[in-house]
């Protein structure tokens, strides 16, 4: 039984993020509704080293903003992939 609201893969290309810094990424998702929860699942290409963080917004739209931190004392830039998704509501 799925229950998640909406699922599958997306292109996600994050990028280049300084040592010890943070970026903020705009996923779009068709079908997001305010106060929807996103989990990501990088694609097996991402890098050790940052870290995903979605970010809780209330605003509608098909646009999630995801904050990527790179924890390494080194930039490091994140090849294009195709993530994973669960939107629950």
């Amino acid at each position: 039984m799925d229950i998640a609201a909406l699922n599958g893969t997306v292109t996600v290309d994050v990028p280049s993020v300084a040592a010890s810094a943070c970026v903020t990424q705009n996923v779009t998702i068709a079908g997001r509704q305010g106060k929807d929860l996103l989990l990501l699942e990088p694609s097996t290409n991402f890098p050790t080293g940052l870290v995903v963080m979605p970010i809780y917004d209330t605003a509608g739209g098909d646009t999630f903003t995801v904050r990527v931190c790179n924890v390494t004392n080194g930039a490091i830039d994140a090849p294009a992939g195709d993530w994973g998704f669960a939107v629950f509501r």
